[in-house]
């Protein structure tokens, strides 16, 4: 076929329409306040954890702390103003230790900002173009309460993506536990044996974008609704951050922070993510839950998975 034939003329609209598409969602408003949303919301409450608790209370760690023993990079910057891709003080690979019985404890990785630089901008990126396709009409999100099916169907389908993400993510991280992905990619994200904040964005970029595909694939799979997105999407948010604080923060029967942070020092437990429910099912969660203790290690379960690592 002649470079001006039918095939030509073909190639070089999906071409134009591509580039326009891309066009217009990086200068869209929906594009732009997801972006935003993830963007300020995930700084503005790891400042503030790291603010409230590695500045102000740092005398008092032992109350809030879940790992007291062990200190890691917030404390050495509790004050400072952190801009990605700029680190605001020298970066410090030195170990140290909090008291002369406690175990060293790395400060911050070498390469920590530059990668948690990247999966931030990724993380932003990839919610504004969810939001642009959703208010394209590309998704199955829905806007209106009538089409949502109502309250019930509100409530029922933003249920359902708690539940499809809850799945996804148990299985998801389990394979990223498997000695052939732990070695190449996840074993970066378990540098930090007590997660402080800033430490949930040192990760492998591809296990980075593998997570957001699951964490954003509600308005894809469901017919959600808008709000009902929000609202997950903020709850997925809080819960990250705070499982990668060291604070001890706990709803009863719904969440706590401390399973994750035992996760980071033991390994083989609490995969699930925000909920225990799939760890507990599985065999592998350590903790209180709706005041029933499991105990580490763990028993198993009919549901059991062979170990991974």
């Amino acid at each position: 076929t002649k470079p001006g034939g039918r095939e030509g003329v073909s190639l070089g609209k999906r071409v134009r329409n591509t580039t326009t598409l891309w066009g217009a969602m990086m200068i869209s408003r929906p594009f732009a306040a997801g972006f935003s949303f993830i963007l300020c919301g995930y700084l503005s409450m790891s400042y503030s954890l790291q603010y409230w608790f590695y500045a102000r209370q740092q005398a008092r760690i032992k109350d809030w702390k879940v790992q007291p023993e062990r200190q890691g990079g917030s404390g050495p910057v509790a004050y400072s103003i952190w801009i990605p891709l700029i680190s605001p003080v020298p970066v410090n690979t030195d170990t140290h230790k909090s008291s002369p019985d406690s175990p060293p404890s790395k400060v911050r990785a070498r390469d920590h900002w530059v990668l948690s630089s990247i999966n931030l901008a990724m993380a932003s990126s990839v919610a504004g173009t969810v939001a642009h396709l959703c208010c394209r009409g590309r998704t199955r999100m829905v806007f209106t309460l009538q089409d949502a099916g109502g309250v019930i169907g509100l409530l029922g389908w933003t249920g359902a993506a708690f539940a499809l993400h809850n799945v996804a993510e148990y299985y998801w991280h389990r394979l990223m536990h498997h000695r052939f992905f732990y070695s190449r990619l996840h074993k970066l994200h378990h540098f930090y044996k007590s997660p402080e904040p800033f430490d949930d964005l040192y990760i492998h970029p591809l296990e980075a974008a593998g997570y957001y595909a699951i964490l954003y694939s509600p308005p894809f799979a469901l017919p959600i609704h808008a709000l009902g997105f929000g609202f997950y999407m903020a709850i997925m948010g809080l819960c990250g951050v705070l499982d990668h604080s060291g604070v001890r923060v706990r709803v009863p029967g719904l969440y706590a922070a401390e399973d994750h942070d035992l996760h980071h020092s033991k390994f083989e437990v609490n995969y699930a993510f925000p909920h225990p429910l799939m760890d507990i099912l599985h065999g592998t969660f350590s903790g209180t839950c709706m005041g029933f203790r499991f105990p580490y290690p763990p028993r198993k379960t009919w549901l059991s998975l062979p170990r991974s690592r």
